[in-house]
């Protein structure tokens, strides 16, 4: 019961499905050659391929998607729940409920979103998406106000209700004055649900329940190649008893992938580690030394465990990941017989002491 109390078992992502957004790029090219070139030659094969970049929203998704998978993996059908709105032209669309927990379900969602996708783009578009954005709080504020299946049973139950989420939003903002506005609309809009819902004296399971904390997170992406932006970083602070904020700066492309897993790691309590040196298993009987290395993300308790339960201890061991936000314990891999010859070698330095001690006593 107590982890359906926390503030992690609702997260509500809002994203920008606007025109500016879809179509802005990210400035980050891919490039295409790798697919033109044979398997053991270094030289293209036939025409290469133009580089081209995402836009804003494509590297968003695809974040949000990885920050998806990792839940629905480590948490499958638990009390961390994750829910989906994209704003646009044409209202609030949402994608997935409390219900519905599980990454086939959200793919065929963004699959048909994308779909209704238009390339087209203007100013008077560009000056629309702020209101837009503050026309979809009311979505926002209702989605999480509404009951998840584990809640409502402890409704049925009588057992004690706290109902607590985080949201995300994700969008280009243009200042701290369109950011200052949402926060301050959002604040007022928040304390009026509140203020209804707790009028209500018996509830059903379409009913809204009171937020009693919620954590908004505003995270503005721009493009790699813009040097400076007019949005300033604010760190969690309480807007109100009931209403945390923090304001986050990320470039897009993989510096966003980036920051979604450093923000998803101290979201559910959770730490990486990485094996280094596997051998490629073609590579295993040949010459050739080629490595690969793997992340895992796991709960940050098993470093504790593994690593003498001691905080300190464990980051001795830390490092940054390359081209991430977060550190990562690294864990190298050997093989068999490199392990057979170390513990050799231990045993030979533990009887070599035992010698010298030996040989130092009886000269004593």
């Amino acid at each position: 019961m107590d982890k359906i109390n926390k503030i992690n078992h609702k997260t509500l992502f809002l994203l920008d499905l606007t025109s500016n957004f879809t179509n802005r790029t990210s400035e980050q090219p891919i490039e295409f050659d790798v697919f033109t070139k044979g398997r053991s030659s270094s030289q293209p094969v036939g025409t290469p391929l133009p580089a081209i970049p995402k836009s804003l929203y494509t590297c968003t998704v695809e974040s949000v998607l990885e920050y998806s998978r990792i839940i629905f993996d480590l948490f499958p059908e638990s009390d961390k729940l994750l829910s989906f709105l994209a704003f646009r032209e044409s209202g609030c669309s949402r994608l997935m409920n409390w219900n519905e927990q599980n990454l086939t379900s959200l793919n065929n969602s963004f699959q048909l979103l994308a779909s209704t996708i238009k390339n087209n783009k203007s100013q008077q578009q560009t000056n629309k998406a702020e209101t837009l954005l503050l026309s979809s709080i009311t979505e926002c504020l209702e989605q999480l106000a509404a009951f998840s299946p584990l809640q409502w049973e402890l409704y049925k139950k009588k057992k004690e209700l706290n109902n607590k989420g985080r949201l995300i939003v994700i969008t280009n903002f243009q200042n701290n004055n369109q950011i200052n506005n949402f926060i301050k609309t959002f604040d007022i809009a928040l304390t009026e649900l509140n203020r209804l819902t707790n009028q209500i004296e018996e509830l059903n399971e379409s009913s809204k329940l009171p937020i009693n904390k919620l954590h908004l997170i505003l995270i503005n992406t721009y493009p790699v190649n813009l040097e400076s932006v007019k949005v300033t970083e604010v760190e969690l602070h309480n807007v109100s008893s009931v209403l945390s904020c923090e304001i986050i700066n990320t470039k897009s492309g993989t510096f966003i992938a980036s920051k979604m897993i450093s923000l998803l790691l101290n979201h559910y309590d959770l730490a990486s580690t990485t094996v280094t040196g596997i051998p490629m298993k073609e590579e295993q009987n040949s010459s050739s030394s080629a490595n690969y290395d793997v992340e895992i993300v796991h709960s940050k308790q098993a470093h504790l465990d593994l690593l003498s339960n001691s905080v300190s201890f464990v980051d001795q061991f830390k490092s940054a990941r390359e081209g991430m936000e977060y550190d990562t314990v690294s864990l190298k891999c050997v093989h068999q017989k490199e392990v057979l010859l170390n513990y050799i070698n231990v045993l030979v330095l533990i009887a070599l002491q035992r010698l010298k001690s030996t040989v130092d006593h009886h000269r004593a």
